[in-house]
């Protein structure tokens, strides 16, 4: 028998809050809506946002092959899946003023009003540029007149990237080209009448050099109106954060704390979110040195800058797909401090990507409540796809929206959507005494697993690969057993789910195979 020293006892993933999230059955197919902008075109969805009565609006860029350009669209559809008529008449605006548009970025105003944000091209110069519509989609003639407005100097290159609202002020960010070895962060502040704001940092811009080639990718601003920037130095694979105050000025302790605090330095973080307890969240994905291949990244700090070792390993989360690059792109909040991150997941090497999401519990172990042991994937073409944006309303709906490729790299919008669903509140009581379980060791580096069941109950354990298939059958544990059993495994992730038909809780642990 084979002697077995170390154990890790890995917190539940199972959700002990009486919710299960399901795709959503009755909304158009099975969850999924299909859409167009136009007939045709290549329509990529690159953002969107959820209204207050739950319409969904979607911004992107289409290709038009009969003028040979690209422009900048943002469509809204009602809770149903359906176009909405009453937005710009046809439920779609395509700006044909503003040739070679991307808008990456949306965020809505507390009056309703739909913000936009990316790059054009103009006269030799790339342009961070800001637009904005009315609620019935029009473009809002108020802001600097013409609906939109662009920052721009001759000898640089600004790629918006993201937008956020700073009270009454709209804040773009992006990234900075000086030149192929050197990209710097940028923040533009604009008033609400669409004028840069010349209070903000120098003539209303913040520039951040971090010595290489940096890209920033998502903007926060917090309660306190502290601006986080977060992105990552593109050749290296690290990751870049910066908090600035309300003026535009960098949070030097911030900055300080965080330098402090060992981050995994092959991350690629794209987005940032503010707990309530004022808890940082970073989301993007990582390079597996192990494995060569993406993973899934999520990493909490506490509100000095610190890493939240409360939060997955030491502060930081990580998965992949058994095989697959994982990339996680954007994340949400859902039910009782949940987090949802979604992207894509398959081979980035031939580009056959297929959409992904992934349920957290607030503590960054898994929810195996979400979904399928934890993970959404879904194959809805033969080609690249991907979920790039996600959203949770007060109708207990997840909303996550991309873009599949239809054939021969045209792409279209996507919308998924997901049901929370709440169980009764008796079913569960203080599961986490009824079922006490370790597993060692863990990551597993050989074929042979230690089970150790310390309840005082008989269990029955299941083992799932990422994809929710059955590796293992059902089979018992007495109560206060130790079992060794042999595990041929391949490298990846699996779930170990645990069932006491006594006391009828369930429990379900990670399982890495290295």
């Amino acid at each position: 028998m084979k002697n077995i020293i170390a154990f890790l006892t890995i917190l539940t993933i199972f959700s002990s809050y009486g919710q299960t999230v399901s795709l959503d059955s009755s909304y158009v197919i099975n969850g999924i809506n299909k859409l167009e902008i136009a007939a045709g075109s290549d329509d990529q969805s690159l953002l969107s946002a959820i209204q207050p009565d739950n319409k969904v609006l979607i911004c992107g860029a289409t290709y038009s092959q009969s003028l040979n350009n690209t422009y900048p669209f943002v469509s809204r559809y009602l809770p149903n899946g359906d176009l909405d008529s009453a937005f710009n008449s046809t439920g779609i605006n395509i700006v044909s003023s503003l040739a070679t548009c991307f808008p990456y970025s949306m965020v809505l105003q507390d009056d309703g009003k739909i913000v936009l944000a990316g790059q054009y091209y103009s006269q030799g110069n790339v342009r961070g540029i800001v637009i904005r519509f009315n609620e019935n989609g029009s473009l809002d003639s108020t802001f600097n007149q013409t609906g939109y407005n662009d920052i721009s100097y001759s000898s640089k290159d600004y790629y918006g990237r993201t937008v956020t609202i700073q009270g009454d002020k709209i804040i773009l960010a992006g990234y900075i080209h000086k030149s192929n070895t050197n990209y710097d962060f940028f923040a533009a502040r604009f008033l609400s009448n669409g004028i840069i704001d010349s209070t903000f940092g120098i003539n209303g811009v913040v520039e951040k050099d971090f010595g290489g080639v940096d890209v920033c990718r998502g903007v926060t601003v917090q309660p306190d109106n502290k601006i986080i920037l977060t992105g990552y130095e593109e050749n290296s694979f690290s990751p870049n954060i910066i908090r600035l105050l309300e003026n535009g000025s960098e949070d030097v302790p911030f900055s300080n704390e965080l330098a402090l605090n060992t981050q995994y330095i092959y991350a690629m973080p794209y987005q940032s979110l503010v707990q309530e307890d004022s808890k940082i969240i970073n989301v993007g994905f990582s390079f597996d040195t192990l494995t060569g291949k993406i993973n899934t990244y999520a990493t909490r700090l506490l509100p000095t800058g610190e890493k939240d070792a409360s939060f997955g390993v030491n502060g930081e989360f990580m998965i992949n797909i058994s095989g697959e690059d994982t990339y996680g792109i954007y994340s949400a909040f859902y039910g009782d401090n949940k987090l949802v991150i979604v992207g894509n997941s398959g081979d980035a090497a031939t580009n056959k990507m297929k959409l992904f999401a992934i349920g957290l519990n607030s503590d960054g172990s898994i929810d195996s409540a979400f979904m399928n042991n934890g993970i959404y994937t879904d194959l809805i073409s033969t080609d690249y796809e991907l979920l790039n944006a996600v959203h949770s309303n007060d109708n207990g709906k997840i909303i996550a929206t991309g873009y599949y490729d239809e054939g021969g790299n045209w792409n279209k919008p996507v919308i998924v959507q997901f049901k929370v669903n709440e169980l009764a509140g008796n079913v569960i009581e203080d599961f986490k005494n009824d079922i006490r379980i370790s597993l060692g060791p863990n990551p597993l580096g050989d074929e042979y697993l230690n089970i150790v069941n310390n309840s005082e109950h008989k269990l029955t354990y299941t083992i799932y690969n990422a994809m929710g298939e059955t590796i293992m059958e059902a089979n018992e544990i007495d109560k206060q057993t130790n079992r060794e059993i042999r595990l041929d495994l391949s490298k990846g992730i699996y779930f170990v789910k645990f069932y006491s038909s006594e006391k009828k809780v369930s429990k379900t642990i990670s399982l890495i195979k290295q």
